[in-house]
Parts: structure tokens; sequence; C-alpha cells
């Protein structure tokens, strides 16, 4: 579910690479930070030298290339996540981050450009890519990032002397982009993780409202969505119908096949079922082997050709267990919805409709008493 709805959004896309369905909240949160801060520190040195190369100044393009072997090691970080070493990850993103800006200073830039404001970010960053195991050693290091910065702040390191040939505008140029650069990267580290916790929520939210067999909606989502559906035809002057399906003798495929064959045919259920409705249709699991059908904008003799065309459907397409096919019927109980402020007694006549069906002989569709 995370993957098919979550890892196609647009802002998290390449930051979720290697995210996968069952990963936990506070896993899925890691990762976007250490594939974050891999492709922000890539896009850093990969701008900062097209840039020197323009300038053709050899003390900038000197910070440049020193930065390229940091570059070369940040497939690594991506290797560890897929590997789910993440504290290794992110104690190398924050290494490759410190160290990239201190081969830039000490190669040629110096503190001239204010390359070392990159410390400070990282101080900045530490508590959060911090595991909660090693919440003792953030304070030290953090305080170690900023009195490094201090210090350099305060007493500078040389620059190659070829930067003195740099214009003073692209100097001044290049303090602006380092400061905005590091601006941009606290914005986004900051946007695109309360966007992942934000979704990662609504995941939480989606499995406590979806039945994880099926993966059909619960009885929880179905009762939310059956008011939900109830406003609208209020609104439209539409009319709509439930009904209640209950498979035919499913305890005996439970004894033949094993509760891993019951399942399979569940779900076999369920996919033949779901290509006999339209998408605004909703199907939901609300009992064992019972499923409720909520049907929008459908009178009770159009809900009956449906309930028809799923019986029929069922029939042409049995179940298959281990080269075994195995016939499934079930009973169909409908009603149409009179009273859009009474919910619950559609329900109970289509609940009682399947009875009759299951009395009457199974594989049936049956209407509710009016």
């Amino acid at each position: 579910m995370f993957q098919s709805r979550h890892q196609h959004h647009p802002l998290l896309r390449w930051v979720l690479l290697g995210a996968r369905a069952d990963d936990p909240v506070t896993r899925v949160r890691k990762i976007v930070q250490i594939n974050l801060g891999a492709w922000l520190l890539l896009a850093h040195i990969a701008g900062y030298n097209a840039w020197f190369m323009l300038t053709s100044n050899p003390a900038l393009m000197r910070s440049g290339w020193v930065q390229l072997p940091v570059a070369a090691l940040i497939p690594l970080l991506f290797w560890l996540q897929t590997r789910r070493h993440m504290t290794l990850a992110r104690a190398l993103l924050l290494v490759l981050g410190t160290g990239d800006a201190v081969l830039a200073m000490v190669a040629g830039q110096g503190t001239a450009g204010g390359v070392h404001m990159y410390l400070l970010l990282f101080a900045l960053l530490l508590p959060s890519l911090t595991e909660v195991e090693l919440t003792w050693l953030m304070g030290p290091a953090s305080a170690c990032l900023v009195a490094a910065f201090l210090a350099l702040n305060h007493w500078g390191w040389p620059p190659h002397p070829a930067l003195a040939t740099l214009p003073p505008p692209t100097l001044q140029a290049l303090q602006y982009v380092i400061l905005l650069s590091c601006l941009l990267s606290l914005w986004c580290a900051t946007a695109l993780t309360e966007l992942a916790a934000a979704l990662n929520e609504q995941r939480l939210q989606e499995m406590a409202e979806t039945d994880a067999l099926t993966g059909l909606p619960n009885r929880r989502r179905w009762d939310s969505q059956l008011a939900l559906e109830a406003r609208r035809a209020r609104r439209t002057a539409a009319p709509m119908s439930v009904g209640v399906l209950d498979l035919d003798h499913f305890k005996r495929i439970n004894d033949a096949y094993g509760h891993d064959g019951g399942d399979q045919a569940l779900r076999h259920f369920c996919e033949v079922v779901g290509s006999q409705l339209r998408s605004g249709d909703i199907l939901a699991r609300t009992g064992g082997e019972e499923f409720s059908l909520l049907l929008p904008a459908t009178s009770l003799a159009e809900a009956q050709l449906v309930g028809e065309r799923i019986r029929h459907a069922l029939v042409e397409r049995p179940f298959v267990h281990a080269g075994q096919a195995q016939g499934i019927t079930v009973s169909i109980g409908l009603a149409q919805v009179q009273d859009l402020d009474d919910l619950r007694t559609p329900i109970k006549l289509a609940d009682a409709a399947t009875y009759r069906a299951k009395r009457e002989g199974r594989d049936r569709v049956c209407l509710a008493d009016a």
C-alpha cells in the first residue's frame, strides 16, 4: 500500500528509493533522511564543480576536484540503507558532508567563501540524524561542529593564493550561494521529512481501516464510507443500494485445503467480485466470510443485476488450489436505502435477505422485503 500510493508522490519518488511496503514508519523516515542527504550532497558537488570550471580559477577548481572522491562514495549511502544499515548510513552521511566542506576549504577556498558554514549546517541537522540510542553523543558532536565553525570563522583558514585573483563580485556571489544552499538544505530536510511523516500517518490510518488479508476496507472504513455516500446521495437525490454477501460452505474449503487455501479462496473471491464492480462501488470485508457491498447511484433492480453478474462470474472462474478447481458460490442479499438518515435498517434487511438465500438453497440473489 505504501509503495503503490506514497512512493510515487512527486516530491518523494527519489527520496523513497529502497523503501518497502512493510517498512515501519520510523525506518521510512530514516530512508528519507539518508536519500535526501545523498541527493543534496551530490547536487552540491555537481553544481559547484560546474560553476568552478566556468570561472577557470585554480583555487576554486582545486576545491571542486577534491570533492569528487566524496561524490564517488555517495552510492555507498544508498547501498547501506537498502541493506538496512541505517546507523552506519547516517553516520557516513555526516562524515561525507562535513568532510566535503573541509576538503573544499583546505584545498583552495579557505574560509574566504564561507564554505565552513556547512559545519554549522550539519550541527543543526545532527539531532534529526542521530539514533535514539546515540542521543548521548548528539550534544558533544553538535558542540564540536559549532566550536569548529566559530574557530574557523574567527581565525580563518588561508585560501589558495589564486583565490585573490577572483573578481570581488564572484567571491561575494560564492558567499551568498553557500549561505542560500545551507538554508535550502535545511528547508528541504524539514519539508520533505515532515511530508514523509504526514504520509506515513495517512498510511497508518489506511492500515487501521483495511483488512490485512484481502486489502479491502474493514468494518470501520465501511461505516465511514456508508455515511459519506449517504451524504452524497442526499445532495444528488440518487438511489443507493447495499448488499450482504456470504460465501457458501466456506468451512468445507478450509477443511479441504487448510487455512492457507481458505485465505487464497477469499482473495480469489474478492478479485472476481471486484472485476464486476464500478470504480465507485465499495466492497468491504465485515466478517470472516461475510462481505458488505455499497452501490451508489443504484436502484434495487440495478443492484440485482450486479448481484447476478457476481454470482455468474464466480461460477465461470472457479478457485484453483494445488491444480484442483473448486467452485465457489455466494448468497447475496440486497436492499435499497429508503431513508438516508437510517442506514442500519437497510443493512439489517440485506442481512435478512442473505439468510433467506441460504435457506432457499444458496447460490442466489435475494431482495429485501419491503
